[in-house]
């Protein structure tokens, strides 16, 4: 017992246990830093193990839809057992001259590992499809950026450069006109109506019979007719003679001229009666035909006010601003070559001078009121006179003294003189309405010459619409409208779900195959947009020119060549070798531009739109060749026909050789795929273009691009074994120290890794 007491109370071997605390101590702080560092690193290596597994899924794209349509998306190799075999690779390479052994071929146990990690689950997720817009819109421009012409689209734009100025004068020359043409021909209708409803008063009173109760052409040696206003003057001296013959009388019993006085008291009263009866009925006819007259002139005098506004408009307004912006650009590559119609601008500007001669001056309307009230007031005149006559004539039956008869005959002289100046005026040939008339027919010539002009044009717009027909009427064989429907249905799909995604919006309005032929208005609108369209592609360099670009390079357009066949040499009955160039692949790039969902409306659509920029730039020609006519409607009329004229010689060139010349004015040909680019500018509506290129490419591919991965995300979980104290890694990792946990004696971490295209 003592023995016991004095080894504890012993001094000796303090130093090593004191020595032996010490080094448990550091052995664990250690040991815990170890570990730690090891879990340090094994944090790092799985990082970049899931970062190599994700790259290398990836690496693994179609082949074939990156051949043919340069674009990037998962295929190939199944992408789990990718990820896990580079996960693997990356966690426990292969020491030198040995074999990996057990455990998922990540440990050896012939040589030591600092970590020797064990991938426990790996795993891959698919992320966005190649088929959402914003995917594929980045694609397209990461492969266009570096491939796409730029300067050959810029060339393009500078190839058209020179025609701005002198289609920005076409335009608005020819809008002016074409607005003036309606105004023209509207006022001119309304001055003739209200010539023709101002002779239709005057004949009313013509055809009242006024004049043969006068009558106003008697002559003096020719007997008046019973009942007229000289009858009743020239028989007036026998009326006063009869009563004065049976006032002198002294025998009693009855007057001898009693009857004769009474019929001739009788006939008188009728007489003036009638005749007054007649003006005043055909006075109020001839007033509402005046009234009828003046609301026609006051329509002809709004048209008038709007035809001055419109000329005056003209040379204020912004229109042409497209045209402007492409002949003002300054671009790499813009500029393009010199010459063009510039010289001739001025010869533009000089027809819209013209339009003056259709415009009626105030004083014109001023001077046409001033005549009708005169022609009013002639009428009025002359139920005046016979008013008088009336009164006259009453007052001489009453009394008739000497002066009576003189008095009679003056008043029928008179009547038949107020008659005889409204009819030299208004009635007979010469007179104030036919020369009113006249003035108002004075362009009759022009009017008659433009009218033939237009009957030749309107053969000319049969003419082109039957050969648009014709190509809508080609046979499309089961085959294409197969195919087409196919498309059209993938296109919906697309587009659907990116719409529910928030990826595409909008809807581009869509014309039928009616209405592409638009009048010469709407040609040049149209041009003036495309014009436009290749200004902001020469200094914005938008991301849809390379989306445009794009459509015209990876996609097939239509050969024009093979409608010389198909509807010139055959007369539109085309064969079964029609209806298999109406199959998708040999018309893509217009489905892109127009997207309708049929055989021949997407080759009726480009073939349309290109007759309408023809259209366009062989009128400004026409308004130059046509100037010297004089009158601005016959110029018009002149430029259309001969636009359409050319505009149908273009398109012979399009389907003998693959393209026409850009202008008279400009010696360059543009091929048909650069029509394609130029209309593509026309349609910004991206999300509709996207949705069309995404189902080509599922057309052509037979692959759903909405389950296509254009990216992937790799997890991976993984551990470690511990060397030294798990229970106190567990505490560290419960306190947040860790990224992950630990499980019996191994560090577990889930590791995540996203990359796309």
């Amino acid at each position: 017992m003592r023995r016991r007491c004095g080894f504890i109370r012993s001094r000796q071997g303090s130093v090593s246990v004191y020595m032996i605390s010490a080094a448990a101590a550091v052995f664990l702080f250690m040991s815990v830093l170890i570990d730690y560092a090891r879990i340090y690193a094994f944090e790092k290596m799985t990082e970049t193990a899931v970062y190599a597994g994700t790259r290398s899924v990836l690496s693994a794209y179609d082949d074939a839809l990156y051949t043919r349509y340069g674009l990037f998306g998962r295929g190939g190799t199944e992408s789990d057992g990718i990820f896990q075999q580079a996960v693997g690779g990356t966690l426990s390479p292969p020491a030198s001259g040995l074999v990996s052994g057990s455990e998922s071929g990540l440990r050896s146990d012939d040589v030591f590992r600092l970590l020797n990690p064990r991938v426990e689950d790996a795993r891959v997720n698919a992320g966005v499809p190649l088929g959402r817009h914003d995917v594929l819109k980045r694609q397209i421009l990461e492969e266009m950026k570096y491939k796409a012409p730029v300067d050959f689209a810029m060339e393009l734009a500078a190839r058209f450069r020179p025609l701005s100025g002198a289609m920005k004068e076409a335009s608005r020359t020819v809008g002016l006109l074409e607005l003036l043409r309606g105004l023209y021909d509207q006022r001119q209708a309304r001055l003739l109506a209200a010539v023709a409803y101002q002779a239709d008063a005057a004949k009313a009173l013509s055809s009242s019979g006024v004049n043969a109760m006068i009558p106003a052409g008697r002559t003096a040696a020719a007997p008046a007719s019973e009942g007229t206003a000289f009858a009743v003057a020239d028989g007036f001296a026998s009326y006063r003679e009869w009563i004065n013959a049976d006032a002198g009388r002294t025998d009693e019993g009855e007057p001898i001229n009693k009857t004769a006085i009474e019929d001739y008291a009788q006939s008188a009263r009728d007489a003036t009666a009638a005749l007054r009866q007649s003006i005043r009925k055909a006075s109020a006819l001839h007033g509402r035909l005046l009234g009828v007259v003046a609301q026609e002139l006051e329509a002809a005098e709004a048209l008038n006010g709007r035809m001055e506004a419109a000329v005056r408009q003209a040379e204020s307004d912004g229109q042409g601003k497209g045209f402007e912006r492409l002949g003002g650009s300054r671009s790499v590559g813009a500029g393009g070559s010199t010459g063009g119609p510039g010289a001739q601008e001025a010869d533009m500007t000089d027809v819209r001078s013209k339009t003056q001669k259709l415009l009626l001056p105030r004083d014109w309307f001023v001077g046409y009121r001033s005549e009708l009230e005169s022609q009013g007031m002639a009428l009025a005149a002359l139920d005046a006179k016979a008013g008088s006559f009336q009164s006259a004539v009453s007052a001489s039956l009453l009394s008739p003294d000497f002066g009576s008869g003189a008095m009679l005959r003056e008043g029928a002289v008179s009547l038949a003189g107020a008659y005889t100046k409204y009819e030299s005026s208004y009635l007979l040939s010469g007179g104030l309405i036919q020369e009113r008339e006249r003035m108002i027919r004075s362009g009759q010539a022009a009017d008659n010459q433009r009218q033939a002009l237009d009957k030749q044009t309107d053969a000319k717009w049969s003419e082109a619409r039957k050969l648009l027909q014709k190509i809508s009427l080609l046979p499309r064989g089961s085959e294409a409208a197969d195919g087409f429907r196919k498309l059209g249905e993938l296109f919906e799909t697309n587009s659907r779900w990116n719409k529910a995604a928030g990826s595409g919006t909008g809807t581009e309005k869509r014309r039928d195959a009616a209405d592409r032929l638009p009048d010469v208005s709407d040609a040049m609108n149209e041009a003036e947009g495309l014009f436009g369209g290749m200004a902001d592609m020469m200094t914005e360099m938008r991301d849809e020119l390379y989306v445009n670009e794009y459509a015209v390079h990876r996609f097939v357009p239509f050969d024009p060549i093979k409608l010389r066949q198909m509807v010139v040499e055959s007369g539109g009955s085309a064969g079964p070798e029609a209806a298999r160039a109406m199959a998708v692949p040999n018309q893509e790039t217009e489905y892109i531009v127009y997207g309708q969902p049929d055989p021949t409306a997407n080759l009726v659509g480009a073939f349309g739109e290109l007759f309408t920029v023809r259209l366009a730039i062989r009128t400004m020609e026409g308004l130059i060749q046509s100037r010297a006519m004089g009158h601005p409607l016959v110029i018009l009329s002149a430029a259309v026909l001969y636009g359409l004229e050319k505009a149908m010689e273009d398109m012979a060139a399009l389907f003998s050789r693959g393209s026409t010349p850009l202008s008279k004015y400009a010696d360059i040909e543009v091929p048909y795929a650069d029509y394609l680019r130029l209309f593509l500018l026309l349609r910004a509506n991206e999300p509709e273009k996207l949705s069309r290129i995404a189902a080509l490419i599922e057309f052509g591919t037979g692959y759903g691009l909405l389950t296509v991965p254009a990216a992937v995300s790799g997890e991976m979980k993984a551990s470690v074994r511990l060397w030294f104290l798990p229970g106190l890694m567990r505490t560290f990792g419960k306190a947040g120290i860790l990224r992950g946990r630990v499980v019996g004696n191994r560090y577990e971490t889930t590791r995540t890794a996203s990359a796309s295209y």
